[in-house]
């Protein structure tokens, strides 16, 4: 979890984005007070668990998404975002194989490497 959020915090700094995260009960367990505090400072907007809708236009609302959900990388899929998928292997091989997602495990570098690579190139189907 740590070479995740070290990744989401470089990458929010590096573009001067902020990055929404919708924290997962089990999510916030994991990050104490003083991390949140820390994160929300380097640019990681951390939210309540989203509805499905809510969602939805947070995916339409991106340029980009870092999620280890099955759903949520076909999701992205149709609202056109290209996907950094967060695990080491996914159910939807078309959208790695389309160019539309990249796996890049919970690496660091990979992360930020799959990042730059899909916003150098536009998504299309």
């Amino acid at each position: 979890m740590n070479a995740i959020l070290d990744a989401l915090k470089s990458w929010s700094a590096a573009h001067k984005q902020p990055v929404v995260l919708p924290t997962h009960p089990r999510l916030l367990k994991f990050i104490d007070a003083q991390q949140q505090v820390e994160l929300a400072h380097a640019g990681l907007r951390l939210v309540p668990p989203a509805s499905y809708v809510q969602m939805i236009a947070l995916l339409a609302a991106s340029r980009l998404v870092f999620t280890d959900s099955g759903g949520l990388q076909k999701e992205a899929y149709f609202v056109q975002r290209p996907c950094v998928i967060l695990r080491p292997e996914t159910e939807w091989v078309e959208l790695t194989q389309g160019g539309h997602a990249i796996i890049a495990d919970a690496n660091t570098e990979r992360i930020l490497e799959a990042a730059n690579k899909l916003l150098q190139h536009s998504f299309t189907e």
